[in-house]
């Protein structure tokens, strides 16, 4: 075993203010003295005696031992009168010293170091603040030249200071009156109360504070998945993996955390029960009086409601049950439960769901304080809550946890008790390594720097975010042919990986190759053995991956031959493990020569290593130090099943219709309905299906003779007794169909956390005659004419034939036989956007060749005329255009003018809907220039464009306040002409394609990677960013116009210069037409 030294310095202020700058004879002792793991004495050393610096400054912590879990605590003191000197030997133990009653009674400030030294490549120091802070230190360590590791440190980014100020506003008035005695030269504050001071009652430790955030969390339960590697207890508790759910049981009020079983593997199998809230005085096993601190106990149980295994008398035990509770704590701690956001690349689409641990990093926690500026803080939002309440509120709601935030974003000391945890993918682990892997010992010193209150200390290590922005708009190709070895290592101690066949794919940003796709990536699927030695190689312009041979190692492969940029800029790479909903991408950024790498940093949680000794290798690990960044249902099965929704065990909806006066009426027979809108209704029947006041319920439809066809949800919200109706939905046409209700919390704008439980299905049928279509209102309207049949309606289909419009449109749109518009709602209105049915065109190039020509289908009930508006391309809209319906039999003609030009149609009666039609849907029951797609759908993106500007087309989705669909959201961040807005679009958005500066014509595919909901497309020009309005008063381009335009069913035209400019609003600088694969 090693000698390992503590070393002590203080900088020269404290030095002065400790010594009276050097007259001493001031009453003022520092010592420095350590303790076992256990809190026992192991040495001191005197720093300063009466204000006289003792010379000594070298504490001795092992000399051929070893010390587990040991601490460092350094006194400052002001003796004089009664306070005598501390009395520090072998009768001294830890509990005595780190005593705020006895610090306030002996007038000394105290802070800790904690340190273990094994001789095993874990053995960490690190400066803690969980009890309190006293004054800001920092920590150095320095290794040999074999291990090739440069020094490494630890301190704060502020001053102690203002530490203390954020801490002090941070606490109840008057809880942190700590001052040293009146007396020079201490006159500061003595110490700063933290969450885990023994000061009892700790003021700012109040359970009550989580009750908002842990009810918010039982309607989450259904997406929250906890993995984590226990390493075991030399002599005790062996190593053990941990995958488990959460289930909460409202009528107990408790949480279970159950495992789930990984076919083949071994993991920890028995189940933890945790109250929610407390309920009774003695209680202190609640889940709300585990947050802050960990002080309660742990029941385990066989099974959920099986029988009591043992109830441990710590919350937290050193066991695989302990190390499960404490990801528990820590996600609410840190603000993560509830939580999603983004990468931290803005070019790397995609959300990232916090309710998974496999998905947690530093760049999010405690709603992402340490995010940059312009960054949008990551597209951090919480569907439980946000903030962090009132100081002192005996209700408040606290998200996640300010005290620890503040040290989080502030310095490099442990704040939590699982800061090492929370800082994980982005972050600065509080602990700093003690061992050398040159020497394979511990270090011979770890070096420790005493500063004042007033002054920034040394040695903070700010976060890295893991990510390398570009040095322009986006990165250089990665297209150099190199020898440079990137190593991939998936293994989880050894033991666990990936199963064979699990898909993993190599993709490196290198647009213009001729195998790069839209998103400028070249990919290379791994075959279905992926542990493989490959060599990457371009001949002729043609990448190659080649498996030359088995790596021979669980989990490990290699690539020799990663391209770099030519520019020697940042090369982007990433790995994607999975696919579908369980899929995890990485992204990885490196520097490097055509035979060396020179940095490289990789994020999701992964770790990058520089190998010592090989220039020109760096090696990845997805589990460093036994944390799990990847779904462990991959260890099993290389297509792990979703997470189970909940069960479908209510009554089915009710269909029906809508009176007059908007009350439900239930059909009485669901086959062969005679009407294309229908409403969906809460039911009595049986054991009902009421839902809980205010949530959401959703209608998921299906075409039963067309399964893979996408079809808009229907959303309402339960009124206080739990019943709910929708409105009337227009998107049924001949077929049969199934709808079954689904219910969310009404704070979960994205709709992917379902809760509770669902409804069985109930099938229908829609068959409408074929009613006559006619001219109508003088042969300047459409109408049907029913005869005998009860068929309430038809679906008229309408073609643009040909257009003198310069790229202008027509809105449809229904009056009733007196001429007064009717809302898609179906009330009277006198707003032609509540009235539109849907919008058609044909956009041309600025030569006037034909791009695309609209089609539409629009829903006319009998009675009901259609009418026509045309909106000119400069946005004036004329309603009272020259209108003539002509011709007679199954189809008419229409021609529509006024002094912008003119657009023929052809309109007939088909109620059998395309796929394109009923893609469409989401469109006509809003009137907004977007489309609901599905996670995963295949999408062909036909493009046109005819302009000057180079344009970059992209597609976010856009949440939709289900309480309120008038409030919209990207990432958590309200619609708007802001640039916090236009941040949270880009850190958003998916699928890239860039055109521009001529006339032309493409074509792509895009897979969906986010949620599924409303994608609206969004167009990057040098001028701006464009998007579709949320009414004609709330745009969020910033030249107040509107810059989207829909053409027919799923087309939509793009106007990409700014309306200072001179634009000449024609639409047609980048036309996009959506088709399903």
């Amino acid at each position: 075993m090693s000698t390992t030294a503590m070393n002590f310095a203080l900088s020269s202020t404290y030095q002065n203010n400790l010594t009276s700058s050097g007259a001493g004879n001031n009453g003022v002792y520092v010592n420095a003295t350590a303790f076992d793991g256990n809190g026992n004495f192991v040495g001191t050393i005197n720093l300063i005696s009466n204000g006289v610096m003792s010379g000594t400054s070298s504490l001795q912590l092992t000399n051929g031992t070893t010390l587990t879990g040991g601490n460092v605590v350094i006194t400052v003191q002001q003796t004089g009168g009664t306070i005598a000197p501390l009395t520090l030997n072998s009768s001294t133990t830890i509990g005595s010293l780190l005593n705020t009653g006895n610090a306030t009674a002996s007038n000394y400030r105290y802070d800790a170091i904690e340190v273990t030294l094994l001789g095993e490549g874990s053995d960490v120091a690190d400066l803690t603040n969980i009890v309190q802070f006293g004054a800001p230190m920092s920590l150095s360590v320095s290794y040999s030249g074999a291990s090739g590791l440069p020094t490494d440190t630890r301190g704060y980014a502020i001053s102690g200071q203002t530490l203390i100020n954020d801490l002090i506003a941070l606490s109840p008035s008057g809880s942190q009156n700590y001052s040293f005695a009146p007396g020079s030269p201490l006159n500061q504050q003595r110490e700063t109360l933290s969450l885990a001071n023994n000061v009892n009652p700790n003021p700012l430790n109040v359970a009550s504070d989580w009750n908002s955030y842990v009810t918010g969390f039982q309607s989450v339960t259904g997406d929250v998945y906890l993995a984590a590697y226990f390493n075991g207890v030399s002599g005790g508790p062996g190593p053990s993996l941990s995958y488990y759910n959460v289930a909460y049981d409202s009528s107990a009020g408790v949480f279970w955390l159950n495992p789930v079983a990984l076919n083949g593997i071994s993991t920890t199998n028995y189940s933890l029960r945790i109250p929610a809230t407390q309920t009774s005085g003695s209680q202190v096993n609640a889940l709300t009086q585990n947050i802050y601190t960990q002080g309660g106990t742990l029941d385990v149980y066989t099974a959920q409601n099986g029988t009591l295994v043992q109830t441990y008398n710590t919350f937290t035990p050193n066991n695989a049950y302990g190390n499960i509770a404490k990801y528990l704590v820590a996600g609410f701690d840190a603000g993560f439960w509830g939580g999603s956001a983004n990468s931290a690349n803005p070019l790397s689409t995609g959300k990232i769901d916090l309710n998974q641990t496999w998905n947690w990093g530093a760049n999010y926690a405690y709603a992402a304080i340490n995010a940059p500026a312009g960054s949008g803080s990551f597209g951090y939002t919480n569907s439980i809550g946000t903030g962090t309440g009132t100081v002192g509120d005996p209700a408040r709601k606290m998200y996640y946890d300010p005290f620890a935030a503040e040290f989080f974003k502030s310095s490099n000391a442990y704040g939590y008790s699982y800061s090492d945890l929370i800082s994980n993918g982005g972050g600065v682990n509080p602990g700093i390594s003690v061992y050398d892997p040159g020497t394979k010992t511990n270090v011979t010193a770890i070096d420790v720097k005493l500063f004042d209150l007033s002054e920034t200390p040394t040695g903070y290590k700010p976060p890295t975010f893991n990510y390398v922005a570009p040095t322009g708009s986006t990165y250089s190709p990665a297209a150099t042919a190199t020898s440079d070895q990137f190593l991939f290592d998936f293994s989880l101690a050894g033991k666990y990986a990936p199963v064979s066949g699990t898909p993993m794919a190599f993709r490196f940003y290198a647009p213009g190759q001729a195998q790069a796709g839209s998103d400028g990536f070249v990919t290379f699927n791994l075959p279905v053995n992926y542990n493989q030695i490959y060599s990457l190689t371009n001949s002729g312009g043609q990448w190659t991956l080649t498996a030359n041979a088995s790596s021979g190692a669980i989990g490990y492969f290699n690539i020799t031959g990663a391209p770099m940029t030519s520019d020697g800029s940042t090369s982007w790479y990433q790995i994607v493990l999975g696919t579908g909903s369980s899929a995890k991408t990485y992204n990885i950024y490196a520097h490097g020569t055509a035979s060396t790498v020179t940095s490289a940093v990789i994020d999701g949680g992964a770790e990058a290593q520089l190998i010592p000794g090989q220039a020109n290798q760096v090696k990845f690990s997805f589990n460093p130090g036994g944390s799990i960044t990847f779904d462990p249902a991959y260890f099993a099965s290389s297509n792990p099943t979703p997470p189970t929704p909940p069960p479908q065990n209510l009554a089915a909806p009710l269909v029906g219709t809508l009176n007059s006066g908007g009350s439900f009426n239930q059909f009485a027979s669901l086959l062969d309905l005679k009407q294309s809108d229908v409403a969906f209704s809460w039911s009595s029947t049986g054991d009902g299906n009421k839902i809980e006041a205010g949530n959401i319920a959703e209608i998921r439809l299906a075409d039963k003779d067309n399964a893979d066809w996408i079809m808009t949800p229907i959303i309402t919200q339960s009124t206080l007794n739990g019943d709910w109706v929708t409105k009337l939905s227009s998107q049924f046409g001949n077929g049969d169909y199934s709808a079954f209700m689904q219910q969310y919390r009404p704070t979960d704008y994205d709709l992917n956390n379902p809760v509770d439980s669902a409804t069985v299905a109930v099938d229908f049928s829609v068959n409408l005659d074929t009613l006559g279509l006619v001219s109508a209102d003088g042969g300047t309207a459409l109408g049907l004419t029913a005869g005998g049949s009860t068929t309430a309606g038809n679906w008229i289909q309408l073609n643009a034939t040909s257009s003198t419009l310069p790229n202008g449109t027509l809105i449809a749109y229904a009056t009733d036989a007196s001429g007064n518009m009717i809302a898609r709602d179906g009330s009277i209105t006198t707003s032609l956007d509540a009235a539109a049915l849907g919008r058609i065109g044909s956009v041309a190039s600025d030569s006037g060749a034909t791009f695309f020509s609209g089609e539409q289908s629009i829903y006319l009930p009998v009675g009901q005329e259609l009418h026509f508006a045309i909106v000119a391309g400069n946005g004036v809209v004329d309603t009272t255009p020259t209108v003539s319906v002509t011709g007679s039999g199954p189809t008419l003609g229409i021609s529509v003018s006024d002094s912008f030009g003119r657009i023929n149609l052809t309109a007939q009666v088909d109620n059998t809907l395309s796929e394109s039609a009923t893609l469409a849907a989401s469109q006509r029951l809003t009137d907004h220039g977007w489309i609901y797609l599905t996670q995963n759908a295949q999408v062909g993106v036909n493009l046109a464009w005819s302009g000057d500007y180079v344009n970059t087309l992209h597609f976010v989705r856009i949440d939709v306040n289900p309480a309120d669909a008038t409030q919209w959201q990207v990432g958590g961040v309200a619609y708007g002409d802001t640039d916090a807005f236009r941040n949270a679009v880009q850190s958003n958005w998916e699928f890239m394609s860039t055109q521009g500066h001529s006339t032309g014509t493409a074509n792509a595919v895009w897979s969906v990677q986010g949620d599924s909901g409303y994608y609206a497309p969004v167009l990057v020009t040098p001028d701006g960013m464009w998007m579709l309005n949320n009414s004609a008063t709330s745009t969020a381009n910033s030249d107040g116009r509107q810059h989207v335009r829909t053409f027919g069913e799923n087309v939509f035209g793009f106007e990409d210069t700014i309306a200072s400019k001179g634009a000449d609003f024609d639409y047609n600088d980048m036309i996009v037409k959506l088709t399903m694969l």
